[in-house]
């Protein structure tokens, strides 16, 4: 937003084009943005008129207390109510006994989507710890980032697979991966307990919202700002 050719107000959006089996569809991710104080009048105006694209599907993940109100009154609603904070390396027998987990630069010996191996490769590329969980049957692939939790404890959050249901059959082969690297505890997106899992669920931490015309479904950050620009880690 400008006047008199100087800038007063920026918003920044980051749009994806989001492939799936069911074809694709265009995501934005609303971030952070910011009105100078002499102009704040404009600024809901300013907001509705960069969100006002009808095809797109626009995410707020980040939002404060204090702006949760704003948002639905723009027209968001929550999708995710809160975190499933899980502790897989507990489960002692795995859903999946022939799995096994090859880097995401890896090609794997089984059918997978070629759109799933492109968005490991790109978060692999942004620092997340990307990787295939392989059966006889098919690919899956997992990505996940860590977040700084309460104290500083390193927790990876889940990012991206297929569906929740896919983490709780390799529950166990991703927490002795994960493990090995000192991470014991897994964040996902939830609206309650997780059937399946060993953990506990926290109700109001980090809801997610969402504006448009599809819901997004729950285990799925990817090319978010989250995801994109976290703390570099080392690749899988």
């Amino acid at each position: 937003m400008e006047h008199e050719g100087v800038l007063v107000g920026t918003i920044l959006l980051i749009f994806t084009k989001i492939q799936s089996r069911d074809g694709s569809a265009i995501r934005c991710h609303v971030t952070s943005w910011y009105v100078q104080p002499a102009y704040r009048a404009y600024a809901g105006l300013f907001y509705l008129k960069a969100l006002s694209r009808k095809n797109v599907l626009y995410m707020n993940i980040s939002a404060q207390p204090t702006a949760q109100p704003f948002l639905a009154i723009h027209g968001f609603s929550k999708y995710s109510r809160g975190q499933f904070f899980a502790v897989p390396v507990m489960h002692l027998m795995s859903k999946a006994t022939d799995c096994k987990i090859i880097k995401a630069t890896s090609i794997p010996d089984a059918p997978f989507e070629a759109f799933d191996r492109d968005l490991l490769l790109n978060h692999a590329e942004y620092g997340c710890i990307c990787f295939w969980c392989v059966t006889s049957e098919q690919a899956y692939p997992f990505v996940f980032r860590t977040h700084i939790t309460r104290k500083f404890l390193p927790t990876p959050q889940l990012v991206y697979c297929r569906e929740i249901g896919d983490f709780v059959k390799f529950a166990r082969p991703i927490g002795l991966i994960l493990a090995q690297r000192g991470k014991y505890v897994i964040r996902i997106d939830s609206n309650g307990p997780i059937p399946g899992l060993i953990g506990k669920y926290f109700d109001g931490v980090t809801p997610r919202w969402y504006k448009g015309p599809t819901q997004p479904r729950l285990g799925d950050l990817a090319f978010t700002q989250f995801a994109m620009c976290g703390d570099r880690l080392s690749l899988f």
